[in-house]
């Protein structure tokens, strides 16, 4: 597949349909675009920004205006004023979607409309007294690199892979890099496996032994062809701050053959915290010990309820900001909060934010500490892409139809021969752009259980006997083999049995609703 080429058609298409969406816009009277957010955390979109994606908010109170994420509403704000000029900038918190197989984007609509969320804004002054300075963190060897077809955890991608075939030992290690290591605490080491192989006799098909920075840690058993987490413990003075090894021996099982696939290795240990390229956020039920020392030093514990440390230990100090331009938020279930106020310090060009975030009601436990405290340098806030808002109808709307075409909108006008011959046959034909069903069926997320839900939708009310979907498909949706592919309409991916996995149309609806 000319996967270079096709990239280029999507890239000059883009330019057509953020046209097309302008206009369809302009027919209905509305002003509204869609923030595509990749990346979780506080969000940026300047009025150049949206002026470019041909949208224009420009002397509009910010009271005026709603963004949206699905049916939720979020808030949002301009940035040194109330009202959008040319030079605006307008910032909210927003939420990457996480653990999709097809993308990392979540759309939301910002729109002249009734019933925006408030910004609200809390004092974060600290007290006097002591400040949380670490956390539990979590260091990673996960990358997705290879492709498996017998994946057991529902992801066909994975890190690495540790194969026996004979009965000689094999062993593997692998690099992680840790930051700011407390060695007075103790840390775990957890490695996320499935089995690759399996012997139906075989008691235990999996046996590995796993040491950490030359130490022995213990030994790993597991059977068949399934998923398989262990978690290993370990004294925080294994720990280096820098490099760390890990490595994986097989060990005889009773056969030649042993494969495990390596999804995730993990480190999990306390260590200061310290902003990362401006940014920084932490869960707060991860926030440990302050000098006090009276919480324990293992993964069950971290910041008490009634905070028996006094009121002191309910604050944060957070190093290794290079400015101090800091916004400062907490987000829980409720939404996002600014903490304003805060303490900033200075030492040699590096800044350190102590901030007290918002004690939340919890029901009867009585206020704590929750939700995730976010602080991010505004110079290195997060910039998403910003196009027009889709202002297409639900795509139910519009009558029956015997054969629903959906495609993307590359294609959807590229279809009309196709049409006219299908109604000249009798049929009632009508053409859907994916996009469509995104937006009223998975709050605008790419998502093929979304395109299943449509069709059964339809089958029930539109009468439908047909599906013909229209565009390209690849099995790697975020290029990780760097071969420049891509995707129109997303199809399922299942594992159709314990070792067969593959793209499946026969999910998208059951099976019976095919049928004439």
């Amino acid at each position: 597949m000319p996967w270079a080429d096709v990239r280029n058609e999507m890239r000059s298409h883009a330019t057509v349909d953020r046209q097309a969406r302008s206009e369809r816009a302009a027919q209905r009277g509305t002003i509204a675009a869609e923030i595509l957010v990749k990346q979780s955390g506080l969000q940026q979109v300047t009025v150049a920004d949206l002026l470019t994606a041909g949208v224009s908010f420009i002397g509009q109170p910010v009271s005026a205006l709603r963004l949206s994420r699905g049916s939720a509403v979020v808030p949002v704000r301009v940035v040194g004023g109330q009202v959008v000029n040319s030079d605006s900038v307008l910032e909210f918190y927003g939420e990457a979607v996480e653990g999709s197989l097809y993308t990392k984007a979540r759309p939301y609509v910002l729109q002249v409309a009734s019933g925006g969320a408030e910004w609200r804004q809390v004092s974060g002054t600290p007290v006097p007294g002591a400040s949380s300075r670490q956390s539990r963190r979590e260091a990673s060897l996960d990358q997705d690199r290879l492709y498996t077809v017998s994946a057991a955890n529902g992801d066909p991608w994975y890190f690495d892979v540790v194969a026996r075939t004979s009965a000689t030992m094999v062993s593997k290690q692998w690099t992680l890099v840790l930051a700011d290591v407390d060695v007075e605490r103790r840390a775990e080491l957890v490695l996320d496996l499935t089995g690759g192989s399996s012997y139906p006799n075989l008691a235990v098909d999996h046996h590995y032994r796993v040491s950490f920075n030359g130490v022995p840690l213990g030994s790993v058993l597991f059977d068949g062809i399934t998923a398989h987490q262990a978690v290993l413990d370990m004294p925080g003075a294994l720990l280096r701050t820098g490099n760390n090894v890990v490595r994986m021996e097989s060990v005889a099982t009773g056969q030649q053959i042993d494969r495990v696939y390596i999804d995730r290795i993990t480190v999990r240990h306390h260590s200061l915290m310290k902003a990362d390229g401006g940014r920084m956020h932490v869960d707060l039920l991860d926030v440990t010990t302050v000098s006090e020392g009276i919480f324990g030093s293992d993964f069950s514990t971290g910041l008490a309820t009634a905070l028996a440390c006094g009121s002191g230990c309910g604050q944060m100090e957070v190093g290794g900001f290079s400015d101090s331009d800091i916004v400062a938020l907490q987000v829980t279930e409720a939404g996002s909060v600014e903490l304003t106020d805060f303490e900033l310090t200075e030492n040699a060009g590096q800044w350190a934010a102590r901030v007290r975030p918002l004690l939340v009601e919890t029901g009867d436990s009585g206020p704590a500490l929750t939700g995730r405290l976010v602080l991010t340098e505004r110079r290195n806030a997060f910039r998403p892409e910003v196009q027009p808002a889709l202002a297409l109808d639900h795509p139910l709307a519009g009558g029956a139809a015997d054969l629903l075409v959906i495609a993307s909108s590359r294609f959807a006008g590229s279809v009309d021969a196709l049409v006219t011959a299908r109604q000249a046959e009798g049929l009632r034909v009508r053409v859907v752009e994916v996009a469509q069903i995104y937006e009223h069926y998975s709050e605008g997320i790419v998502d093929p259980q979304a395109i299943r839900a449509f069709v059964a939708a339809a089958y029930q009310q539109l009468s439908t006997r047909y599906v013909l979907l229209v565009g390209g498909d690849t099995y790697d949706y975020f290029d990780r083999l760097a071969l420049g592919s891509v995707s129109d309409v997303p199809t399922v991916l299942y594992a159709d049995s314990r070792v067969r996995q593959f793209r499946s149309h026969r999910r998208r609806i059951r099976r019976h609703q095919w049928r004439r």
